[in-house]
């Protein structure tokens, strides 16, 4: 059975935090809908974590993996460990697929982009993160679902 049985039974259970979509900022409005996001998408992308669990702290992997460029390594032993990088990482990329993004949503991330920012992390590196967690969630859904019309709505929802 592929995830989309699973996915219909989440939904069955979802209470109203399962795929919040709810911001006031015009500006986040507009980026929402330029990309196409949805509270379905959400959902989905909810789902899919929930479901592989036990595998969710490998979403780390592709950022620990960044450890290797010494510059980056450089910036983290200044301002932080990378324990305790680890340890943000995992509320923060968890947190990433809840299912909602709300006005504290938006606060967080941008309290997270100016971080970046302060401490001199260039875009192209947590870039390369994302599209990194991107291709994991991608093999996730390959391998949890043989069916095609599952699988493109799980990509999509990933983006």
């Amino acid at each position: 059975m592929g995830i989309f049985i699973k996915v219909k039974h989440w939904f069955q259970k979802a209470n109203e935090t399962d795929g919040i979509l709810d911001v006031s900022s015009e500006q986040v409005k507009l980026q929402v809908n330029i990309i196409d996001l949805t509270e379905y998408d959400l959902k989905l992308i909810n789902i899919l974590v929930r479901q592989s669990n036990p595998r969710s702290r490998e979403l780390l992997m592709p950022f620990i993996k960044i450890l290797q460029v010494p510059e980056l390594k450089g910036i983290i032993t200044v301002h932080s460990t990378v324990g305790r990088l680890r340890k943000t990482l995992i509320t923060h990329m968890l947190s990433l697929f809840n299912g909602v993004i709300d006005d504290d949503f938006v606060k967080l991330r941008t309290k997270v982009a100016k971080t970046h920012y302060r401490i001199g992390l260039q875009p192209r590196w947590y870039s390369s993160g994302f599209q990194n967690v991107k291709n994991h969630l991608q093999r996730i859904v390959f391998e949890q679902t043989k069916n095609e019309d599952e699988q493109r709505a799980l990509i999509s929802a990933i983006g």
